[in-house]
């Protein structure tokens, strides 16, 4: 059984998608106030879902009973709940997620970050502090390094709004950026889980 964690992103619905279309079983942690849309959708992948929440322990253990892989891309960058922050969340909750990945016996603990960037800001801290506590072997663990998801950078929400005619150069537009799909990420995260 794989767990799914924040199932209902575009990375974690693809990452679902995936693993079911392949034949195995998942389980997805997801919000009773998840959109019902994204909950049905999920439901016709055939996905178990685990009602809770990265900052209730007890959810965690019950979501990570039976599982052998946990792949997590939770984040409360855009999240809108009540009590979500980067300590809750990110920090505290990604935390208790591993910690009761250890204590059910999972055999792998999956877990997206983003490439380092050149700059001091608070997810990435998060991020960090997260990777040095998998880092210590509890569980064994991949970290995935994702850099921008294009879907999400070239969109009207971030400034390329072709329909429009308009583009927001970020920076200098000088420096390189680099891109990839949540699609291809989705599929490492799947070969990873496979392996």
């Amino acid at each position: 059984m794989e767990l799914v964690v924040g199932a209902t992103g575009i990375l974690r619905t693809e990452i679902c998608r995936l693993l079911t279309q392949a034949g195995r079983p998942v389980r997805a942690l997801v919000r009773e106030t998840s959109e019902p849309a994204k909950l049905g959708a999920l439901k016709e992948l055939g996905v178990e879902l685990s009602y809770g929440d990265l900052k209730d322990v007890a959810s965690l253990h019950a979501a990570t009973s039976g599982v052998d892989t946990v792949i997590t891309t939770a984040s409360a960058t855009l999240s809108r709940a009540e009590g979500d922050d980067l300590d809750s969340v990110d920090g505290r909750g990604t935390l208790a997620l591993i910690d009761a990945a250890a204590a059910q016996g999972v055999r792998h603990f999956i877990y997206t970050s983003f490439a380092n960037i050149d700059s001091d800001f608070p997810l990435q801290r998060k991020k960090r502090e997260i990777e040095a506590v998998l880092e210590e072997g509890r569980v064994p663990w991949t970290i995935l390094q994702p850099t921008h998801f294009l879907e999400v950078w070239f969109s009207p929400a971030l400034g390329l709004d072709v329909a429009a005619g308009k583009a927001r150069v970020l920076g200098t537009g000088e420096r390189p950026l680099h891109w990839v799909s949540f699609q291809d990420v989705a599929r490492i995260a799947v070969a990873v889980a496979k392996a």
